[in-house]
């Protein structure tokens, strides 16, 4: 029985021993893993950000090159919205004007009505792979609606400073044309705008 007895006290020590040996273990393995899943996370989460803040960063640039390209055109379009009134104003609306003061005006509306096509084409080229591409084929419509009445615009100065009469009906289609084309323009643009701004 005394030998039963210290049998019992030996795995008994022996269990306190292995328990506290384990519980103790277990407490360190459990840091060592939370350590390593807390580092893991970490280290993905960096990767997160980094990723993401590329991401923006790249947005920023295509958002900044958008929004330049609609302050560009937008500067060129209120130009021409001008010329093509005054360009009406001058051949077929402006009877008791100086002759000369006519001619200096239609002169310099013709050249920068002439001028705004490149300066869109220019502007289209540079910045097509910033801009939708609705935005780009609406801008587009202008350019070809300028190119078709290039003859007009020539005709109608030639005519202005011969002092001969002007072509009042392709004037008119041909003011109403541009103005439209470039409304069309800037509704596809403002609607862009709103879309961007949501």
């Amino acid at each position: 029985m005394e030998f039963v007895e210290s049998l019992l006290e030996i795995v008994g020590g022996v269990t306190v021993v292995v328990t506290a040996t384990l519980v103790f273990c277990k407490s360190v393995i459990e840091k060592v893993i939370h350590t390593q899943i807390e580092k893991s996370a970490n280290k993905e989460l960096e990767i997160a950000k980094s990723n993401l803040s590329r991401s923006m960063s790249a947005y920023e640039i295509l958002l900044k090159k958008e929004i330049d390209y609609y302050q560009s055109i937008d500067r060129i379009y209120a130009e021409l919205v001008v010329d093509v009134h005054d360009f009406k104003f001058y051949s077929i609306e402006s009877p008791d004007i100086d002759s000369k003061v006519k001619k200096e005006q239609i002169r310099n509306i013709s050249l920068r009505a002439l001028q705004s096509i490149k300066d869109l084409k220019s502007l289209n080229l540079i910045y097509q792979i910033y801009v939708p591409i609705d935005i780009f084929s609406i801008t587009g419509n202008v350019i070809k609606c300028l190119q078709d009445n290039c003859e007009l615009i020539s005709e109608t100065a030639s005519k202005v400073f011969e002092q001969k009469e002007c072509d009042e009906n392709k004037i008119n289609k041909f003011t109403e044309d541009i103005l439209l084309a470039v409304a069309t323009a800037n509704a596809f643009i403002k609607n862009r705008l709103n879309q961007l701004s949501q």
